[in-house]
């Protein structure tokens, strides 16, 4: 298996926000509220047209060539 580098992200929200997300966590099929804000980050990112990889250079190289430099 391969070890993903990660780092850890601590944010405030709205009390109604998280409410609202763990609500949705419990009818959706993500197992944990972390799993679904990954998922959404990854949905808003894609639309936006960037790449998901697990490559941070490979990361930084989509979204030069993304924005033509």
């Amino acid at each position: 298996m391969v070890e993903i580098e990660q780092d850890t992200w601590n944010i405030k929200v709205p009390k109604t926000l998280n409410e609202t997300v763990n609500e949705a966590v419990s009818i959706d099929s993500h197992i944990s509220k972390a799993e679904f804000v990954r998922s959404a980050v990854r949905e808003k990112l894609e639309g936006m047209g960037f790449t998901f990889v697990l490559n941070s250079d490979s990361k930084k190289k989509s979204f030069l060539e993304r924005i033509g430099l």
